[in-house]
């Protein structure tokens, strides 16, 4: 019995098929009522952890504590393709 390489390739591959597409959840790049994927539980910030959005679970205001790099785009736990921190769909869990 021949086993598939366990690869980085192969290994994303598998994680997008259990992601849902953008369009099934009605993703969005733009905020929903002040709501959006950076303050969302499950996105994931460039070089982050998903569930403290892209404040990295600091409490308060964000005035003051987006630093560089912040509004680049990132990943979801749930939603397939690069994911604005601007952005929203119907997932949205606060973090």
């Amino acid at each position: 019995m021949a086993l598939w390489p366990l690869t980085w390739q192969s290994m994303a591959v598998a994680d997008t098929r259990k992601k849902a597409t953008k369009a099934s959840v009605h993703y969005q790049d733009r905020p929903n009522n002040g709501k959006m994927c950076g303050m969302c539980r499950y996105f994931i910030p460039p070089g982050g952890v998903a569930g403290h959005g892209m404040m990295g679970g600091m409490m308060g205001g964000m005035m003051g504590r987006m630093g560089p790099g912040m509004m680049k785009g990132g990943t979801c736990e749930l939603v397939q393709g690069r994911i604005s921190p601007m952005g929203y769909c119907d997932l949205y869990a606060p973090a």
